[in-house]
């Protein structure tokens, strides 16, 4: 979470020698593979085939799905297989930062009602207008100083 992956998917994608598919994470690797490579090609904009071959129109493909760090060493020797001149660009984070990051996001969301894991309010909360005023100080956890902390964090993760 927060490494730029989604900033280098908005980079890429204004590119013309790039041809990425609109949804930065496509998971066909992780979640989709039974989908078949049919699938997958569908994904990029061209629909693969040989609109990425001949000419100077030759465009890189590719897409930004993080999750595929954890693939299995089998499923890497396939891809590895099917796309012999692959690149990999990969982003680390420190792991505190990350630690601390995926903490205030986790503590954003729940101050805009959402659940841990959850993107977006359900209809039935936005229905009945769940929000921060609603659920009143969600911060009574934690201390005086560990809020200033978080908040401190929080502004300087928003104004760089």
């Amino acid at each position: 979470q927060k490494a730029g992956t989604s900033y280098l998917h908005s980079i890429l994608s204004r590119s013309h020698r790039f041809c990425l598919p609109p949804q930065k994470e496509v998971h066909f690797w992780d979640w989709h593979r039974r989908k078949g490579l049919g699938w997958y090609s569908r994904q990029f904009p061209l629909g693969g085939g040989n609109h990425f071959k001949g000419g100077g129109n030759m465009k890189l493909c590719g897409e930004i799905t993080p999750c595929y760090m954890t693939l299995q060493t089998h499923d890497v020797r396939e891809i590895h297989t099917l796309f012999p001149n692959l690149k990999v660009i990969f982003i680390a984070r420190d792991l505190v930062e990350r630690a601390w990051s995926a903490l205030c996001m986790e503590l954003r969301n729940s101050v805009r009602g959402l659940k841990a894991g959850q993107f977006q309010l359900s209809e039935q909360d936005q229905i009945k207008g769940t929000n921060s005023s609603d659920r009143g100080n969600t911060s009574s956890s934690f201390d005086t100083r560990q809020q200033g902390l978080l908040n401190e964090k929080y502004d300087r993760e928003s104004n760089p």
